[in-house]
């Protein structure tokens, strides 16, 4: 499967987590467990094998998905912390941060605040997630060169998303 091809199936992907989060609870989960065990393949376990990268990635989503179908809060809870996590450290790489460190920190940090607005606003807590983490996927692949314009775009899906499903909730 080429690059572009894999880009553009993330973007879509992206794309129906920003709107759908909430009122779809298992795409939301099936897709973060899905990117999150392409990206541990490759971020940290640093596999070269594209072909083994998308068959994890697609073993850890399809596993996301029975979960979130079946067990609900529970892996809610755990891609809420995924989404908040790397929401944040994201966005400090958009504004341009280098440091690993504080990129692992904010991580962190992200994940806790994702978990804890899951545990006191769960309705919010999914339009916000699914929000932040799908304009993070999308952004990711747009391969955006400026970070003021990836920042931009990034902030205004987050917006669009968070817009759309609290317009839906009130149905």
């Amino acid at each position: 499967m080429s690059v572009l091809l894999i880009s553009i199936i993330q973007i879509i992907l992206g794309l129906l987590v920003l709107t759908t989060g909430r009122k779809l609870p298992w795409l939301f989960v099936a897709v973060i467990t899905f990117v999150f065990g392409m990206y541990f393949m490759m971020d940290i376990l640093h596999v070269k094998s594209r072909w083994l990268i998308q068959i994890i990635g697609l073993a850890v989503g399809v596993i996301g998905l029975v979960l979130g179908v079946y067990l609900k809060h529970i892996p809610i809870a755990m891609v809420s912390i995924i989404s908040g996590g790397y929401g944040a450290y994201y966005m400090a790489q958009l504004l341009g941060s280098k440091s690993s460190a504080l990129l692992w920190i904010l991580f962190v940090v992200g994940g806790i605040l994702g978990i804890i607005l899951l545990a006191t606003q769960y309705e919010w807590a999914l339009i916000l997630l699914s929000s932040y983490g799908g304009a993070t996927l999308v952004v990711k692949h747009l391969n955006l060169q400026q970070q003021g314009i990836a920042l931009l775009v990034f902030l205004t899906l987050i917006l669009l998303g968070v817009i759309l499903q609290a317009t839906l909730l009130r149905t």
